[in-house]
C-alpha cells in the first residue's frame, strides 16, 4: 500500500471550511473573514486539494456540503480547537504568574525555607502550580541548565552565565538562581 504524503493543513483553511459549512452563505464567510468571496472558492479548493477529496458540491456559485464533508467537519473544528487550546497553553507560560513553576533545593530549604516562601507566593499567585525538586546543589544547577527547573534555591553562591542570581534568606546565606529570561529574574 501507496502512502501519499500531503501537505500540512493551513488553520486558515480549515476556518475558512468551518465557517462556509456551518453558514453555507459565501457572502457571510467572506464579510466574517475579511476576504473576498473568491478568496473563499480558492481557498477550499486548496483545502480540497491538499485533502485529495471534494468536502462540497457545487451547484452554480453555491457550495453545499457533501458526505465527505459532513465527516470531515468535526475533525477540523477539534483540529482548530486544539491549535487554540495550544496557543493558549503557550501564552500562559509566558506568563510567569500562570502556570507551572518547577523549583529545586537541598533539603535544609525544602524543610527551612521554602514553604515559607511559597506560602507566600501562592497568596499571591493562585494559578500558579508549584512542585518542587530535592537534591544537592550541583544536580539542581545541572536541572535548572538543562531547563528541567525554573528557579534553584541552594547554599552555594555560583555566578551561573545566562542565570540570575540573588540571596533568597541571608540568614542561612541561601541564594535563589533563575534564568535571565524568566519573569522572575530582575536581570530581564
Amino acid at each position: 500500500m501507496t502512502v501519499t504524503q500531503h501537505e500540512p493543513l493551513d488553520p486558515r483553511l480549515l476556518s475558512m471550511f468551518v465557517e462556509m459549512a456551518e453558514s453555507g452563505n459565501m457572502q457571510l464567510v467572506a464579510k466574517s473573514l475579511s476576504i473576498t468571496p473568491s478568496a473563499i472558492s480558492h481557498g477550499i479548493k486548496r483545502l480540497e486539494e491538499s485533502l485529495g477529496c471534494k468536502l462540497f458540491d457545487r451547484q452554480g456559485r453555491k457550495l453545499l456540503l457533501n458526505d465527505r464533508g459532513y465527516l470531515f467537519l468535526p475533525e477540523a473544528k477539534a483540529l482548530l480547537q486544539q491549535m487554540q487550546s495550544a496557543i493558549q497553553r503557550f501564552h500562559n507560560q509566558a506568563d510567569w504568574r500562570q502556570g507551572r513553576l518547577r523549583i529545586g533545593s537541598n533539603s535544609i530549604g525544602c524543610e527551612q525555607i521554602l514553604p515559607m516562601v511559597i506560602r507566600e507566593y501562592r497568596d499571591s499567585f493562585p494559578e500558579v502550580t508549584i512542585s518542587i525538586q530535592e537534591g544537592d546543589a550541583a544536580q539542581l544547577v545541572d536541572a535548572l541548565q538543562a531547563r528541567q527547573l525554573g528557579l534553584c534555591a541552594h547554599t552555594v553562591q555560583s555566578r551561573l552565565q545566562g542565570f540570575d542570581s540573588n540571596t533568597l534568606a541571608k540568614s542561612f546565606w541561601y541564594f535563589c538562581s533563575i534564568r535571565c529570561t524568566h519573569g522572575l529574574s530582575e536581570a530581564k
